[in-house]
């Protein structure tokens, strides 16, 4: 770890490095995300034809609403700094810290807020079995 005295981070948050080349390293990271989108989407059409076959339609229908639900909190999961982290030229071990517990406490309180709001959302849908799936799938 170099001196923090003097106001440098520690050469794990260091990213000069990653200067040389800016323009192959963003078109790799396209494709990867690109990928990764690709994956993740063929992953949850698999768990969705997976959980139709095994599930009656009711419960599947359950199950489907938990899912939107959840998708759409899940939207607000992400508070924001880590994007505004991303484009500073200089981080701090205290500040990628922090913007650890932030991003864990925003999560939890969104839990929070599936679990205490699981009885309105029973009753909006008249679904009563929604709540405790609503609960189970915001934990993931």
């Amino acid at each position: 770890m170099e001196n923090a005295a003097v106001g440098s981070e520690p050469s794990e948050l260091r990213t000069d490095h990653l200067l040389a080349n800016l323009k192959r390293r963003t078109i790799s990271s396209g494709f990867v995300t690109t990928a990764a989108q690709g994956a993740k989407f063929a992953l949850t059409l698999v768990y969705t034809i997976v959980m139709a076959r095994l599930l009656v339609p009711q419960d599947f229908g359950v199950v489907a609403i938990a899912t939107t639900v959840i998708g759409v909190l899940r939207v607000f999961k992400d508070t924001g700094p880590s994007t505004a982290t991303v484009q500073r030229n200089r981080i701090s071990h205290a500040q990628v810290s922090n913007l650890f517990w932030i991003n864990v406490a925003a999560s939890a309180l969104l839990s929070l807020l599936v679990a205490v709001g699981t009885p309105a959302i029973a009753w909006f849908y008249g679904e009563p079995r929604l709540g405790s799936v609503t609960v189970l799938l915001s934990l993931r």
